[in-house]
């Protein structure tokens, strides 16, 4: 293996979409997923304007924060979310994602994001292409989220035509030499891994069709996820 391809595959994080877990056991499904090595945790926010429900205000977060040290990428898929990224910040969020569509001036929302000591994430529905972030913007994000089911739908298809964005990524990321991650999130499992993957995902976020599905091991299916991306990270030129 040569060097490249190890950084590579060291590079792959494993997240977990806490909006598709147990919400009567929280507390343990988190100490389950430590356990399994899951890298961040992936806090969906909505509210039931841009996205259709209503998910995980502050109070859950902050609640969350007491019983783990694990990252939390906040994804706020709300209208304006100037308004609400202070409180988000004060629950203890490590990282805010916000969508692109939802503001007239993202150059505000990531100055407030970093002003409050937060990585910046920048999120884009399945049919708005990456160009919609202005070019001066992209040096100053931490994260790109090309979404591959449409905001805050658990259980949502996965939609083929968002996978040239990945490559458009890491292309931008490459020829730019910018160190954002890119995220996939959106119907993540065994089937969309190697996609993704070999497309330039280098975050995986897990939810209902993979760790949360009823009667599976957290522990054994973040292994074996993990596994088959690294995998297809060695199968990849380079």
């Amino acid at each position: 293996m040569n060097r490249i391809t190890k950084e590579k595959i060291e590079l792959i994080k494993i997240s977990a979409s806490m909006a598709c877990a147990d919400f009567t056991r929280l507390g343990a499904v988190i100490e389950e997923l430590e356990e399994a090595g899951i890298d961040l945790l992936h806090l969906d926010v909505a509210d039931n304007e841009f996205a259709p429900t209503v998910i995980m205000g502050p109070v859950v977060v902050a609640s969350l924060r007491r019983v783990t040290q694990r990252p939390f990428d906040v994804h706020m898929t709300v209208w304006h979310p100037l308004r609400l990224i202070p409180q988000f910040a004060d629950a203890g969020a490590d990282m805010i994602t916000f969508p692109v569509e939802s503001s007239d001036d993202p150059a505000t929302v990531i100055r407030e994001i970093k002003g409050l000591g937060m990585k910046v994430g920048v999120s884009f529905n399945p049919e708005t292409p990456i160009s919609a972030l202005p070019d001066e913007l992209w040096p100053e994000i931490d994260l790109a989220l090309p979404l591959t089911v449409p905001p805050a739908f658990a259980g949502g298809t996965f939609q083929p035509d968002v996978v040239p964005k990945f490559d458009g990524l890491r292309t931008l990321a490459q020829s730019q030499r910018l160190n954002f991650q890119i995220e996939a999130d959106g119907h993540i499992n065994e089937t969309t891994i190697p996609t993704v993957v070999n497309h330039g995902a280098d975050l995986l976020v897990l939810g209902s069709s993979s760790i949360f599905k009823p009667g599976i091991d957290i522990a054994q299916e973040t292994a074996r996820l993990r596994t088959l991306a690294e995998a297809n990270v060695r199968a990849m030129p380079g």
